[in-house]
């Protein structure tokens, strides 16, 4: 399918992939491709997602075999292409099939990023990390025990500060992973459009750290409806941290206090002292302590506008990316937590969040 959106020419490809390696096409109708950066990492915790309708026949130098995809052994990966560039949105892992049959048999498939596999993968027997690893190879070593061995990260140089076998037999790789990554002050495990697994540092939105701009009349912008959700009542403005495990040589402790005479949900400002006590059965040192109750005390102290939008389809979109929106109704910088592109329409939408600090 090609459309012409505005000087652009726009369609997608569906390569048939084992491994790294393209190993035919599919003919598919017009397949979706979803980010959503708060799933409940207990359902899939992949924050991509997509959909595909086929016949599931392989086809190999533009000829159509008498293969059908194995939905087991193959992976499928979506491409756009831009005035004939080929740009990925991302490889992913059939992990649900149903299969309709009136004149011929249509696949209709959901697959994930690869995180999926650390989600699936289980350990059998008590995971056991010893004092002074550190964190990055511990990690590492256990997604590329998951089969995800391309593996991007940041610096840290952060040891576990104990003996550890937290872990029951049958816990995901997955659950492993995202909470050492929390210890670290790290985000969870992100999956790139390659298949590289992602290991990055918790960064507030910032204009330091903009990747995206929409402006009105640029970016094909058509829609701007926009809502808010205040949870100012709520809001504490103490938060009290004890790392609680009698392994450690030391006990951590830490409090912040919101007293800022101009924020309405401070100790001064409503008279009161709102508590939220934190536990922590580990963390890396003091300084990652500190850092993991400033990081939850911001995102306590925040009512947020949800802004949902529309544009043209780009490919450069990736989990939590920071956005410069631009338009009469509304200008700020978003938090990017969802988008969904749509070949069906050739539409982008998506989905931001504005901290209101209170």
């Amino acid at each position: 399918m090609t459309n012409i959106n505005g000087s652009r020419k726009v369609s997608y490809q569906v390569d048939a992939m084992l491994g790294n390696i393209k190993y035919g096409e599919l003919q598919c109708k017009p397949p979706t491709v979803s980010m959503d950066s708060e799933l409940d990492s207990s359902d899939t915790g992949a924050k991509y997602s997509s959909t595909i309708e086929t016949t599931g026949y392989i086809w190999q130098n533009g000829e159509k075999t008498d293969e059908i995809m194995d939905w087991v052994k193959y992976q499928y990966k979506i491409w756009l292409i831009e005035d004939g560039e080929k740009k990925s949105l991302g490889i992913f892992y059939p992990q649900s099939i149903q299969a309709s049959t009136e004149a011929k048999t249509i696949y209709d498939i959901t697959g994930y990023d690869k995180s999926i596999l650390a989600k699936n993968d289980c350990i059998t027997s008590r995971h056991f990390i010893a004092k002074g690893a550190n964190y990055i190879n511990e990690i590492s070593s256990l997604l590329v025990s998951s089969g995800i061995t391309h593996i991007i990260s940041d610096e840290s140089d952060a040891v576990v500060a104990s003996d550890r076998d937290d872990w029951e037999i049958g816990t995901p790789k997955l659950t492993i992973i995202n909470q050492l990554l929390s210890e670290i002050s790290f985000e969870n495990v992100q999956i790139d459009r390659d298949g590289s697994a992602i290991l990055k540092s918790y960064k507030e939105a910032s204009a330091e750290n903009i990747q995206h701009t929409y402006r009105q009349g640029k970016a094909s912008i058509v829609k701007m409806p926009t809502t808010m959700n205040s949870n100012i009542f709520d809001i504490p403005n103490i938060w009290a941290a004890t790392v609680e495990n009698p392994d450690l040589a030391e006990t951590y402790t830490y409090t912040w206090i919101n007293d800022n005479p101009l924020s309405r949900t401070s100790t001064i400002y409503t008279n009161q002292n709102k508590v939220k006590v934190l536990n922590f059965d580990n963390i890396a040192s003091q300084a990652d302590l500190e850092t993991a109750v400033k990081k939850q005390a911001f995102s306590d102290m925040q009512g947020y506008d949800t802004i949902q939008f529309q544009t043209a389809i780009v490919a450069d979109h990736g989990v939590n990316d920071i956005v410069a929106l631009e338009l009469p109704q509304f200008n700020g910088i978003l938090k990017e937590t969802a988008w969904t592109i749509n070949f069906q329409d050739m539409s982008m939408s998506h989905t931001g969040k504005k901290a209101i600090n209170y």
